[in-house]
């Protein structure tokens, strides 16, 4: 029985044994190895391709879903509006980490012994450039009979480039966990503001929220407050700057920056950036007889060259278009084209141009005021863990490359074995890489030693 046991206990631990290294072979497959190479490079493409939810506009994102009923399910089922915070894309990242983990574990174990491995002539055996030729003793004791025994010089130039390897797979797998840590903790946030208006510290204070599967709401440490936008335009009317001065509200003072597209700013709790969302806006007053005043902001969306237009209605069947032009110079609008307009009786009740200021009177003692004319803007926020992570990654992963093809290890074998008053010589060189760029310095090694190739 005690036999049996021990049999069997034997036959368990070998089986626990096996699972770790048939593991390590599945993750270090080929095969395994180019899926995780295709998946990553095609989620990078579509992620950079495809409007991305809470960076994109949302009309970018809707129109994915009008794309067609094929497309349309294809990007509902695999997420193909939010990439980066997937399911298949942190699973992915899961594969393609453990697998670099195992290689770079692998090559930084043997880096130390491969830097502090003696050389000896045995090792150059196999060297791509040798040769072996007899010359007149060059040292007068090589004639004695008891002359000097056999002599060897071996020489290592370029060791830092064995760190080439490890350091740019090390620097790979620092991306890769970044991904993973966007997948899991990154969060977007985006909310529209007119000049003016403040931004408590709030997460509810937000339009819209994207977070991650682990991740919390995004919410400022301090209120904040957009002070005022500027807009600049080519000649054209095509869109060429957005600027926001931002006012955060810390205990000591206030504090003014400015945030622009493709420009962040650091805040507590996050990082703001500005898309190119912007446009004047209406603040109006519609009031009526026995009722409470209708207060509305009204943002106008952009028909391209500087013009601006939004459709709204105020009450049952009366429906308002406001139409205005923004100047190259991103200048308030000073007038607005406004229509009222009963869609029940297919009536104009007014057509013409408000200024900041101006009230219209319509008929049963209905009126409708134009309070001012401020822009508003789209104010994007993210709390992403994976940035330092994924810079420092990048850093290491250009700097190993950098090695990797800067500082190559080259050994160099210079043996003379005495032969009376002749001397035998061996003369090798092997580069770690690029062999052929190494040929002419072999040559001058060999005519130093006086031989020939």
């Amino acid at each position: 029985m005690r036999e049996l046991a021990e049999r069997q206990s034997v036959d368990h631990r070998g089986v626990v044994g096996a699972a770790p290294g048939a593991t390590k072979r599945f993750l270090l497959r080929p095969s395994v190895i180019t899926v995780e190479i295709v998946g990553l490079t095609l989620a990078a493409i579509v992620g950079a391709s495809l409007p991305q939810l809470g960076i994109a506009r949302g009309e970018d994102v809707v129109r994915l879903y009008q794309s067609g009923p094929v497309f349309s399910a294809l990007v509902e089922f695999f997420s193909l509006d939010n990439v980066f915070g997937s399911a298949w894309f942190l699973g992915l990242t899961v594969l393609t980490a453990a697998s670099l983990s195992i290689v770079v574990c692998q090559q930084l174990r043997r880096l130390p012994k491969a830097w502090r491995r003696p050389m000896s002539r045995e090792d150059m055996q196999d060297a791509p450039y040798q040769i072996e030729f007899e010359r007149a003793a060059r040292d007068h004791r090589a004639a004695v009979a008891d002359g000097p025994a056999q002599r060897i010089a071996m020489r290592t130039t370029g060791r830092l480039g064995l760190a080439g390897s490890p350091l740019f797979h090390a620097g790979l797998l620092l991306i890769i966990v970044a991904g993973g840590l966007r997948a899991l903790f990154a969060v977007n946030a985006t909310v529209d503001l007119l000049e003016g208006e403040s931004l408590p510290p709030t997460a509810e204070a937000w339009g819209a929220q994207w977070p991650a599967a682990a991740a919390e709401p995004l919410r400022l440490d301090v209120p904040l407050t957009l002070e005022s936008v500027t807009v600049k335009r080519y000649a054209t009317g095509a869109l060429r700057d957005v600027r926001a001065v931002l006012s955060l509200d810390t205990e000591d003072r206030a504090v003014r920056k400015t945030v622009a597209i493709n420009h962040e700013v650091q805040a507590p709790g996050g990082r703001l950036f500005l898309g190119a969302d912007v446009g004047p806006t209406a603040l109006v007053e519609w009031t009526q007889t026995g009722a409470e005043p209708l207060r509305d902001a009204v943002m106008l969306r952009s028909l391209g060259n500087g013009t601006y237009q939004k459709a709204f209605y105020l009450e049952g069947y009366i429906k308002v278009f406001v139409r205005a032009d923004v100047d190259p110079d991103g200048n308030h609008p000073e007038l607005l084209d406004v229509r009222i307009v009963d869609n029940e009786r297919g009536a104009l009740l007014f057509g013409g141009q408000m200024r900041p200021g101006d009230r219209v009177t319509l008929e049963n003692g209905r009126t409708l005021t134009l309070h001012g004319v401020p822009f508003w803007t789209r104010l994007r926020a993210s709390r992403d863990p994976s940035l330092w992570p994924a810079y420092l990654g990048f850093a290491m992963a250009l700097i190993g490359i950098a090695i990797l093809y800067a500082v190559i290890k080259v050994d160099t074998c210079v043996v003379v074995t005495p032969k009376g008053d002749r001397e035998q010589v061996f003369v090798a060189l092997r580069a770690q890489r690029f062999a052929p760029m190494y040929r002419e310095r072999f040559e001058r090694l060999v005519r130093a030693q006086g031989g020939t190739v």
